[in-house]
C-alpha cells in the first residue's frame, strides 16, 4: 500500500531494507528527517517515490550517526558520520513517478544494488532529481541500464548538486 511519512521534529530511524511494490507510493513530506543505519540498508523503489521539500523546509535522508539533524539519534554511540554509512535510495525500471526536489542526501553509498557505491542508484528510469545536495557519500549518482535521470528544466532551478568538495 500507500506510505506517507509526515512526521516532523523527530526522525524517521530505518535499520533494514525498505521496498515500494509497483503501484504503491511512498511520499515524504516537507521538513521530514530519514536515519538510515546499515551497510547496504537500501530505500528499493518499484512504484512512485515523492520527495518534494521546499527551501525552508528540506528533506533530509542521512546516516542515524548524523547528529548536525535533529540531533543525537543514537545517544550511545558517540562515533561520527561517514561516507557509506547507509545503502542508497533504488529506482528500478518499474518506477512511474519519481521526484527527489530540496533535499540533502548524506553519508549514503553502501548500496548492494550492482555492486555501486551510490547514495542514488537508477535503472532503468528517469526520475526528477532537482536542488538535492548529496553531501559526503562514497559517490552520488549512478545510473544503468538506459536510465534518464532528469536534472531540472534549468529554468530558474537549480540542478542536482554534486559538490566534489564534499564528496
Amino acid at each position: 500500500g500507500d506510505v506517507r511519512l509526515n512526521v516532523l521534529g523527530v526522525p524517521y530511524l530505518i535499520d533494514s531494507d525498505i521496498r515500494v511494490n509497483p503501484g504503491s507510493t511512498m511520499t515524504v513530506d516537507p521538513g521530514v528527517v530519514v536515519k538510515l543505519e546499515g551497510n547496504e540498508t537500501d530505500l528499493y523503489i518499484d512504484g512512485n517515490f515523492v520527495a518534494e521539500g521546499t527551501s525552508a523546509q528540506p528533506i533530509v535522508f542521512t546516516s542515524l550517526r548524523d547528529d548536525s539533524v535533529l540531533e543525537d539519534s543514537n545517544p550511545d554511540d558517540a562515533t561520527p558520520p561517514d561516507r557509506g554509512n547507509w545503502g542508497g535510495i533504488v529506482f528500478s525500471s518499474t518506477v512511474t513517478n519519481a521526484r527527489i526536489k530540496n533535499a540533502r542526501i548524506a553519508f549514503g553509498g553502501s548500496s548492494s544494488f550492482y555492486a555501486a557505491d551510490c547514495s542514488l542508484n537508477i535503472s532503468g528510469a528517469a526520475p526528477l532529481i532537482e536542488s538535492v545536495d548529496f553531501d559526503r557519500n562514497e559517490d552520488a549518482v549512478c545510473a544503468f541500464a538506459n536510465a534518464q535521470p532528469d536534472l531540472g528544466d534549468g529554468a530558474g532551478h537549480e540542478h542536482a548538486i554534486i559538490n566534489p568538495a564534499r564528496q
